[in-house]
């Protein structure tokens, strides 16, 4: 965890420093040209796999399958989108780097081995056509009406 929060705390600057160079190298305006481009493209990809990860559930669940594979390269697919979207270009290369087939396969891996580690996650599974209810419940009773 705190490698994370000391990626988050050193991103913003290590963007503004790209920023500066990059608009040096090739100017003012088509770095800002670069940097809504890739936006919209981040907006696009996040629309587009958020459909196409819907129906690929769909599918798993209709043969039966585990959608968890498919739920996960939505997701990492959804990440890249939205490192897309944010304005910089360090956050552009992460996620040109997880948009590879093979990285995003190995980071929806180790997600789903993190969530499976984290107590807070429960995983049912029903195979063989078996039926699965699962609920709380509260028993009532009465008490039998008296005569007289």
């Amino acid at each position: 965890m705190p490698v994370l929060l000391l990626f988050l705390v050193a991103l913003p600057f290590v963007e503004l420093a790209t920023f500066i160079k990059v608009g040096e190298a090739i100017g003012l305006w088509p770095t800002l040209g670069l940097v809504l481009l890739s936006a919209i493209a981040g907006a696009q990809l996040m629309r587009r796999a958020g459909y196409a990860t819907l129906e690929r559930v769909q599918g798993s669940l209709a043969r039966k399958d585990s959608p968890v594979p498919d739920v996960l390269h939505g997701l990492t697919l959804m990440v890249a989108g939205a490192l897309l979207f944010v304005p910089g270009f360090v956050t552009d290369v992460i996620a040109l780097v997880l948009l590879l087939p093979s990285v995003g396969t190995a980071a929806g891996r180790a997600l789903w081995k993190a969530l499976l580690g984290s107590s807070r996650v429960t995983v049912w599974a029903a195979r063989g056509g078996e039926t699965v209810i699962d609920g709380e419940f509260r028993e009532v009773r009465e008490e039998p009406k008296r005569l007289g």
